[in-house]
């Protein structure tokens, strides 16, 4: 299940708590092995590499705000996290880790609060219930995806058990050296990285990967509900009239269906000098309308670099349509769910507004 996947089943079920909710962005997972480590495998093994830099900001990847003694509160019913729970998992189960240092405070994310341990590893454990589970279903897709594509794709290198009064699954994976980039990127390189490793993962045989993505239609009553909640100075009527235009566009029909990384965002792709090493985040993964991942044309790059990478990918104008209306919906969700706990991702979403408002005035 995508971000878009998530928000838009919050909305339909929690409308009226919406804008109590916190949220925040995942920007890292990575890559190694545990026991059968090995060196081949790490292109990017480097004992002194720097954190990635947060997307929106510039800066570290950020951790969560804190609020008292656990990581802030995202969700009803999020599950505490802390260092000292991470210590002691990784001394019950992963003992040759649990004596690297804890980072105070987990990175930022969305469904997961993600540790660093150490210089090469981290810690991922679900703080919701609806990410639970994730793990065992993406577990057998990471080694086979991490085997066919030229970027990284991260394998965890530990399945844990609950303990420690920790509930669920969890899993220590390595790090990446990298950063993430700002939106509004108009890079060339970039956008033809990133469209290299789109149509690598497109070309992928799709038999038995299990279904993901929903076609913008389909999120058409949770995004109406999303921007009701948006508030005078965002321009709902506005927003709802754009939304309206997409959906008198034709149906997807089905045919065509293609692996899906699943939430192509500014946080889940790692770059290298600008060179694009890593995706991360897989949770939605799956073969669906191949609209679903294209919506980083409108929160990451800019007009020019969004025009190459439709060019490269070779993008039909039905296809192109659809994934502007799948990022619009995922900014609608996005904006009021994340505006008083996310500033970085509530931005994000205006700014997907402002790209798109502003491409169909020209339509």
């Amino acid at each position: 299940m995508n971000e878009i996947e998530r928000l838009s089943g919050r909305f339909q079920q929690h409308a009226i708590i919406a804008n109590e909710r916190n949220h925040l962005v995942v920007v890292v997972q990575a890559i190694l092995a545990k026991h059968q480590f090995d060196p081949h495998r790490l292109r990017l093994e480097n004992p002194d590499h720097q954190f990635g830099k947060f997307p929106f900001s510039g800066h570290d990847r950020a951790p969560f705000a804190k609020v008292g003694d656990m990581a802030g509160v995202m969700h009803p019913n999020q599950i505490e996290t802390s260092p000292n729970l991470v210590r002691g998992l990784l001394q019950q189960q992963v003992p040759e880790l649990a004596d690297l240092q804890i980072a105070a405070q987990p990175l930022s994310g969305t469904d997961n609060a993600v540790y660093r341990v150490g210089e090469r590893f981290s810690v991922r454990l679900p703080i919701i219930d609806w990410s639970v589970g994730n793990e065992e279903r993406i577990r057998p897709w990471l080694p086979w995806l991490r085997d066919r594509l030229d970027v990284e794709v991260p394998v965890p290198i530990h399945y844990g058990e609950p303990a420690c009064g920790y509930p669920h699954n969890w899993t220590v994976y390595p790090w990446f050296q990298g950063e993430t980039l700002a939106m509004g990127c108009g890079d060339v390189q970039v956008a033809s990285d990133i469209a290299l490793f789109l149509s690598q993962l497109r070309s992928l045989p799709t038999d038995g990967v299990p279904a993901a993505g929903r076609s913008p239609h389909a999120l058409d009553s949770d995004v109406r509900a999303a921007l009701h909640q948006l508030q005078p100075e965002d321009q709902p009527e506005k927003l709802l009239s754009i939304w309206e235009r997409f959906m008198q566009m034709p149906v997807w029909d089905g045919l065509g269906a293609v692996w899906l990384h699943g939430d192509v965002a500014p946080g889940n792709l790692i770059f290298r000098e600008n060179r694009l090493v890593a995706a991360i985040d897989w949770a939605g993964l799956g073969v669906g309308d191949p609209a679903s991942d294209l919506q980083v044309a409108w929160n990451l790059l800019n007009p020019t670099a969004r025009r190459i990478l439709k060019n490269q990918m070779d993008i039909d104008d039905a296809t192109w349509a659809r994934a502007r209306a799948r990022a619009f919906a995922q900014a609608a969700f996005q904006l009021p769910y994340y505006r008083e706990t996310n500033i970085p991702l509530a931005t994000q979403a205006k700014h997907v507004f402002g790209e798109i408002a502003a491409e169909m005035e020209q339509i």
